[in-house]
């Protein structure tokens, strides 16, 4: 078997350098620098600071009133006790809104992850096939310097000679825009990492070959995913938010503790003692209810529609990382060492006279579309890989 080092040259598989930047680099780098990583840190925040807002005790409410009569003074001190009821329910609440902005922080954090990888590889990508685009060149600027001697020397035609500086041309063309494409790629990469301009950009440090024979080993479970993590966090809570309502309609009494003073017939001041006792005459919390129970109806629903998603996302997931890896073997252990065989014997042939031009242009036409396609499963490869991983919650 004829290694892809022959094709794509040492950078693909070459030892990193001081000054280069590896993918757990870039990984490291994109968590610490973006914005979507500390949004997620601080909807977490937000969600345990509810949870704790919404099992606190409430407070008491105090009154004052002054009279123009005796007593003159009083002072009352209210303190409900319709929470108590409401207080499990709500305890869950919080506690279910936790685990949604865990799950939504989860999810961001693969996601950023799974962008990462895939701005990597595709930058990655068009840097071998710009380093295959100039080594094209390099056989073509070659080919036509031989094509001139053997032109002076009356072996072949000016027409072939002509056509040899029209393949010179094109391979120019093809490594202009691979260029191109590698500045486009490197600046999608920089904005995907939030790399800042004050930085100097490394040489990326890297293979299109990663994983490809490492079995994905990771639990690959619906309820697993985040996002089903999130739809059973607001099942629970619509059950949470059901319950609540319904301890709502219970009424319960608040008590009363209040003093009067300012009254010169009584001796000291007048200690008060009572309760006051909601009376749902015009509204007894049923709307309230009823509107709880649609939402947790709802989010049930919601519930069984996340996990059918995920079994298809599961599905659909694994089949285009199998049939990607298949492509990109084939790649890798025939396509690419073949195309750069071919172009290398056509090129001696010609030279030596043993060939047309013919055999010499269809290889260079075949290696410039084989090695793009081939460059293009080793990156679809990748961008299946780091969707996998992504939706198997896999970090490095």
């Amino acid at each position: 078997m004829i290694s892809l080092l022959l094709v794509l040259g040492a950078p693909l598989l070459q030892a990193p350098l001081p000054d280069s930047l590896r993918l757990p680099e870039a990984l490291t780098f994109a968590r610490t620098h973006r914005g979507a990583v500390l949004g997620a840190r601080a909807s977490v925040a937000e969600a345990r600071a509810v949870a704790r807002q919404l099992h606190a005790l409430p407070n008491p409410t105090g009154g004052y009133t002054w009279n123009q009569s005796p007593p003159t003074h009083t002072a009352v001190l209210q303190q409900p006790f319709d929470w108590l009821l409401r207080r499990p329910a709500e305890a869950a609440l919080g506690q279910a809104g936790i685990s949604r902005a865990r799950a939504d922080s989860a999810r961001s954090l693969l996601d950023l992850e799974m962008e990462v990888r895939q701005a990597w590889y595709a930058a990655l990508a068009v840097s071998r096939g710009r380093a295959v685009a100039e080594a094209q060149l390099g056989t073509a600027d070659s080919i036509v310097r031989v094509a001139a001697r053997r032109f002076e020397a009356g072996d072949i035609a000016r027409a072939e000679l002509e056509r040899l500086r029209l393949e010179q041309a094109l391979a120019l063309q093809a490594a202009s825009r691979a260029r191109a494409a590698e500045g486009t790629a490197r600046a999608a990469l920089r904005r995907v990492l939030g790399w800042p301009d004050s930085l100097a950009w490394p040489a990326l440090s890297g293979s299109l070959l990663d994983g490809l024979e490492a079995a994905p080993g990771m639990p690959m479970r619906a309820e697993a995913l985040p996002e089903v993590e999130s739809a059973l966090a607001d099942s629970a809570a619509g059950t949470a938010a059901l319950r609540a309502a319904r301890a709502a309609r219970v009424p319960l009494p608040s008590l009363e503790v209040g003093r009067q003073w300012g009254d010169p017939a009584a001796t000291g001041g007048l200690w008060l003692v009572g309760v006051s006792l909601p009376l749902p005459l015009f509204d007894r919390g049923g709307s309230a209810r009823d509107a709880a129970a649609a939402r947790a109806a709802g989010a049930s629903a919601a519930l069984h529609e996340a996990r059918l998603e995920a079994d298809r996302r599961l599905a659909t997931a694994g089949i285009e990382l199998t049939e990607a890896a298949t492509r990109a073997r084939v790649a890798r252990d025939s396509l690419l060492p073949g195309a750069a065989l071919l172009r290398t014997r056509a090129a001696r042939a010609w030279e030596l006279g043993e060939t047309g031009l013919l055999p010499l242009l269809d290889a260079l036409r075949a290696e410039r579309e084989i090695v793009a396609g081939a460059l293009q499963d080793l990156l679809a490869f990748q961008e299946a890989r780091a969707a996998w991983m992504a939706l198997g919650g896999v970090t490095e």
